[in-house]
């Protein structure tokens, strides 16, 4: 079992993000969006969700905090993550929405959220299969150089076979196609701007902060 790194509350409102890439990419994306008073925390692996639970909910400060928002990749199967998140949460006698992006619950309110996912004019979320460096490609898509990051990675493909972390593959491809950014990792590259925190693939996930 992994040892957990201890716990520190500071603030009312947390963030809870999968992997230091991710805690590191949306401390630099509430800031971006001038939030405050957001304490994001790196839950480690998706399989180390219900450990960090655990250890959170036992820590002194948790009864105060007021809102929880919990962050992880859809991968392969949205519909798997969501229930991954349901049992987590219940497991701990939080509140687990019915719907991702949505909040639930009091002391603290929850909701989690999943990349990549996009709504309609309605409001109405579509949760799709992928992870958090889809989305921050497709904030770069109309970039020049894009078409250039597809062919490189096709040729790869066509000539070594299916990469296994093709998304990784396509985002550091991207990365090391910018002078400013080459060789920065995906949070490193958030504080460096190298993703449009304006574009409106981002704005549900601003929704959810702002209910915070």
């Amino acid at each position: 079992m992994m040892t957990q790194k201890p716990v520190r509350i500071e603030e009312r409102k947390l963030i809870l993000a999968e992997g230091v890439d991710a805690y590191y990419f949306w401390i630099w994306a509430y800031k971006e969006w001038n939030y405050q008073g957001i304490q994001v925390l790196d839950f480690g692996g998706i399989t180390n969700l219900r450990q960090y639970l655990d250890v959170l909910t036992s820590q002194e400060g948790f009864d105060s905090v007021e809102s929880l928002v919990i962050m992880r990749d859809a991968e392969g199967n949205p519909d798997s993550a969501v229930d991954s998140f349901r049992d987590s949460l219940s497991q701990f006698g939080l509140t687990a929405p019915r719907l991702a992006f949505t909040y639930d619950g009091q002391g603290p309110r929850v909701a989690y959220v999943i990349f990549p996912a996009t709504a309609d004019a309605s409001g109405n979320v579509s949760l799709r299969p992928g992870t958090l460096e889809d989305l921050c490609l497709e904030t770069v898509r109309e970039d020049i150089i894009m078409p250039c990051v597809d062919q490189s990675v096709a040729c790869l493909e066509q000539v070594a076979g299916a990469l296994k972390t093709r998304h990784k593959s396509q985002l550091h491809a991207f990365l090391a196609g910018k002078s400013d950014y080459v060789g920065m990792k995906l949070g490193e590259a958030a504080r460096a701007q190298a993703w449009n925190f304006a574009r409106p693939v981002f704005e549900i996930y601003r929704r959810v902060l702002d209910g915070m």
